[in-house]
């Protein structure tokens, strides 16, 4: 046989059994039952790019591979620093206008903080020879302008006169409120005691309501200060006012800001 017959007859048989391949591929997928057809159509599927399922996979394999993000830490400083704020803007926003406030906030503790606020306060320095010297507060540095338009003026100054090695206490007189950071004593279920907001109204009279909240509910803590301040304004008409003497370790130990709301 001649070369080119050889190689026309390998031409021939080589189609041969490619035609063969391709019938039983055919064969198969055409006699392949319909469960089956689905899972492979479903396997197709899934694995695309976005698809419901390869989107999952992928997202719990990356959850997997990124590190745990730490739990959010609160320090005293910074507990004392959002309270100082929230109590600002809430005693800015609810004071009646033409009221003056003092507020009076700790240094950072991680056990307890106490802060003072005191509404329209009337303040005196009580001297050693059993004088009592009306003092003025500080005029207002700057200017706050807050939701609605209304002005505040800030300050934080020290008094006119100031209290000097003569005065036994600052005495303030006016409606009154305390609020108290302190580890909730309830806990939180798992041993841990989270810190608590407590706003209580002093009064000369009957006990009034205590607002409590989470100091993490931002929300919450907000409610309980103009709960409490609402009340605190309405002690104003109740006749005897409380008063309150700082000595002056304890006066020089907070820091003062006193504001001025605009009418």
């Amino acid at each position: 046989m001649s070369n080119p017959d050889i190689q026309w007859w390998s031409f021939v048989i080589g189609l041969l059994v490619f035609a063969a391949i391709i019938g039983l591929v055919y064969l198969r997928r055409r006699f392949r039952s319909p469960e089956a057809a689905a899972a492979m159509a479903a396997d197709r599927w899934n694995n695309l790019p976005g698809s419901g399922a390869a989107s999952a996979e992928a997202a719990a394999k990356a959850e997997r591979r990124r590190p745990a993000a730490p739990p959010p830490t609160s320090t005293p400083h910074e507990q004392s620093s959002a309270v100082r704020s929230l109590l600002l803007r809430v005693v800015a926003e609810r004071a009646p206008a033409g009221w003056s406030v003092l507020v009076l906030t700790p240094p950072a503790h991680a056990d307890r903080m106490t802060w003072h606020v005191h509404l329209a306060p009337s303040v005196a320095l009580d001297l050693k020879d059993g004088r009592s010297v009306p003092a003025a507060p500080p005029a207002p540095s700057h200017e706050w302008r807050i939701a609605g338009g209304r002005t505040v003026g800030v300050g934080d100054g020290e008094l006119d006169p100031p209290p000097t090695d003569d005065a036994v206490a600052v005495r303030v007189t006016g409606p009154y409120l305390v609020v108290v950071v302190e580890p909730d004593a309830d806990g939180s279920g798992d041993g841990e005691r989270l810190p608590r907001l407590t706003a209580r109204v002093v009064t000369t009279g009957d006990a009034l309501p205590e607002p409590r909240a989470l100091l993490s509910d931002q929300r919450a803590v907000q409610a309980a200060l103009r709960e409490a301040i609402e009340l605190a304004i309405g002690t104003r008409m109740s006749g005897t006012l409380p008063a309150l003497g700082y000595r002056l370790t304890a006066w020089t130990g907070h820091e003062r800001t006193w504001l001025a709301v605009s009418r």
